[in-house]
């Protein structure tokens, strides 16, 4: 019988040799993603395109209609008018593009607060323009400052008119494509829903970490540690029907993450007793954040793969989270102990699977940041939304 209880000052032989070219070896090849799916940049340049139409067509459109009016009631002065029309018009192009700019910022904001802040800027532009109207004809006819206040705001209302279909139409553009956008990461998530649940069986329950983890229990029987034997049993079985059973489309509080992931070390503890030091840093006020189940496992699991089992010195696994205004940061990080940081094709393919979850989820909102440390070891970083898991 295999001992894998054995000191764990050196390797053990009998633990699976690991692939080499497995993860990420310097800074250079360090992973910094953030996040696309599906088709949302040419949806985005679509919607740019059909924006910029829009706008120069409805400014056309009042370049010719005021024109044909003037012609109608002051044929006359239609020549000298065109220049200080003309000039009119592209100051309007210019402010309803900084109301196009303006909205985008609020691309992730409500509708309720889109739809008034549009409201707002129809009010301002409306405003600012009929300013530049009276500015440029001024220097053409100096005599039109003598028009009466009633035809000040009755200019201004028409203005306003005009600004607020304008901005209404930009802004059910921009939401039309946001539901498109959001349809489409929905259909992803359904998708990759049952892709990732076979990778998470494959990454968190494969055969070698079974392999080793019921080999520990039997090496501690024949030891007659059984206590010990028994406390690895129960973790190991909590842990595997619990994973089993978890929905990999699921969210949960970032307690219960930390709960799951101090089952999966618990058992690892008892392989590298020597050699695995854990620590957890994860503030009360942030246990109830919402994430998604699982998502931490891969990038410990390459720590452990990586760091631990190849390192002849004890090796320091941290899981930390802190908050900044609406982000939450989650950092999983290992000092490498003296393990080589070799290049990784299994470690790139969990940063992989966790990519791919992270932007089923939340799209452009969340990053994953995974690179070789300064004096060996290696950090992930996730940064995604705060939200409180109900």
């Amino acid at each position: 019988m295999n001992d894998l209880y054995s000191p764990t000052n050196g390797i053990r032989s009998d633990e699976r040799s690991l692939k080499d070219d497995e993860r990420p070896h310097s800074a250079a090849s360090a992973i910094t993603t953030g996040l696309r799916i599906g088709p949302k940049a040419p949806r985005r340049a679509e919607m740019r395109k059909a924006t910029v139409a829009i706008i120069l067509a409805f400014w056309v459109f009042y370049f010719l209609g005021t024109s044909i009016v003037v012609f109608t009631m002051s044929p006359d002065e239609l020549d000298t008018m065109y220049a200080p029309r003309a000039i009119v018009a592209a100051s309007g192009v210019g402010v309803s593009f900084i109301m196009v700019w303006v909205q985008g910022l609020l691309r992730h904001s409500s509708l309720s607060r889109r739809a008034l802040v549009a409201l707002a800027l129809s009010a301002l532009g409306a405003a600012v323009h009929l300013g530049f109207n009276l500015v440029i004809f001024g220097q053409f006819n100096p005599r039109q400052w003598e028009t009466p206040l009633a035809g000040f705001i009755q200019d201004y209302m028409f203005r306003l008119w005009i600004f607020g279909t304008l901005s209404g139409m930009i802004l059910a553009l921009s939401y039309a494509a946001d539901i498109r956008e959001r349809e489409e990461r929905i259909h992803a998530l359904q998708a990759l829903a049952h892709s990732a649940h076979i990778r998470a069986l494959r990454n968190q329950l494969n055969p070698h970490f079974l392999f080793n983890a019921l080999n520990s229990i039997v090496s501690l029987i024949s030891r007659r540690r059984g206590g010990e034997a028994e406390v690895m049993t129960e973790n190991l079985a909590d842990f595997l029907r619990t994973t089993l059973a978890l929905d990999p489309e699921k969210i949960v509080p970032l307690i219960e993450e930390v709960r799951l992931q101090e089952l999966y070390l618990s058992i690892e503890k008892v392989r590298f007793p020597d050699r695995l030091q854990i620590h957890f840093d994860i503030p009360d006020e942030l246990g109830s954040a919402e994430i998604p189940a699982l998502i931490t496992q891969p990038l410990i699991e390459n720590s452990i793969k990586y760091a631990v089992a190849r390192s002849t010195r004890p090796v320091r696994l941290r899981i930390r989270a802190t908050s900044e205004q609406d982000r939450l940061r989650l950092v999983i990080e290992d000092d490498g102990g003296d393990a080589s940081n070799q290049p990784a094709k299994g470690a790139r393919m969990g940063l992989s699977n966790v990519t791919e979850r992270l932007s089923a989820h939340y799209g452009e909102l969340a990053t994953l940041e995974a690179h070789p440390k300064d004096g060996g070891g290696f950090v992930n970083i996730l940064t995604i939304p705060w939200r409180r898991a109900e």
